[in-house]
């Protein structure tokens, strides 16, 4: 059995050896990419239940298997909370009636009564089923929303349509053959943009020329006026380890320890996570 971890430097390797393995291999790995085009099963840790459920096929098989999952965990809670709804309704409407009944009654009316102490056992009853179907394994929870990763950029500055223009750019290390040549790129107000390539194709060389970090062996590379770049770094190099999730942003602008609890909550930090140590956190956190 080979066991592959995750190392973006060595994507195709762990391809090869993953289609041509004539025993299990086991892949640990973010490359989707690489999930489906080497696996046919899938093993889910789920980190509500922690449990882990098998799953045949790739990973894009997984995702459509979980999006139906979770399709019909939606169905199944509106369901139920169309139950609960009418069973509340009746409830109410048998309390409504066995009072309008029996508020204008007297003692020499038993019969009328009977009647509405009837009605209001029948609520009753019906209540305290009500109260043992939701707390039983039968209830469906409601489904909870994904992490949903909230990054504000704030206002953005007035300016031009053109925020960033590459003309002809070339890079080369010194000593080493050029990494790209002749890139040329026009980004205008609105639009997002994904940079992709191979590994060892120069996207990182690239964003730190538009960064500012790299000078271009040779062409341009100019960023539209009144333009404020932010940079979320590839690495922890831009942050120190020592330091507490929360004593890094407090660090970083000036609030109270609650408002940068609620910010880092954005970030999917929350209760005690913000104690951590930045050297202890993921790359991907």
């Amino acid at each position: 059995m080979a066991i592959i971890a995750h190392d973006h430097r060595c994507v195709s390797l762990r391809t090869r050896v993953s289609q041509s393995c004539r025993g299990a291999a086991l892949t640990v790995s973010h490359d989707r990419h690489l999930l489906d085009s080497s696996v046919n099963r899938i093993l889910y840790l789920d980190p509500d239940t922690r449990t882990i459920r098998s799953y045949d096929g790739s990973y894009s098989e997984l995702a459509a298997a979980r999006a139906r999952e979770r399709d019909r965990h939606a169905e199944a809670w509106k369901r139920q909370q169309e139950y609960v709804e009418q069973v509340r309704r009746d409830i109410a409407r048998l309390k409504g009636e066995a009072l309008a009944i029996e508020r204008p009654t007297t003692s020499r009316q038993p019969g009328v009564r009977r009647l509405a102490r009837k009605m209001a056992r029948l609520a009753k009853s019906r209540e305290r089923k009500l109260d043992r179907y939701l707390e039983s394994d039968e209830r469906v929870e409601k489904p909870q929303p994904g992490w949903n990763l909230e990054i504000d950029f704030g206002p953005p500055p007035a300016g031009g349509r053109s925020v960033l223009h590459l003309d002809r750019v070339s890079f080369a290390y010194p000593g080493q053959p050029p990494l790209f040549a002749d890139v040329s790129l026009d980004v205008q107000h609105g639009q997002r943009v994904a940079l992709i390539g191979p590994n060892g194709a120069g996207k990182t060389t690239l964003l730190q020329l538009i960064e500012g970090k790299l000078k271009p062996t040779s062409g341009q590379v100019r960023l539209g006026a009144s333009i404020r770049l932010g940079v979320l770094a590839q690495e922890q190099e831009t942050l120190e380890p020592a330091h507490t999730v929360l004593e890094t942003a407090l660090r970083e602008r000036p609030m109270t320890e609650t408002d940068a609890r609620s910010f880092l909550h954005f970030f999917l930090f929350a209760g005690d996570a913000v104690s951590r140590r930045v050297g202890d956190c993921s790359l991907g956190e």
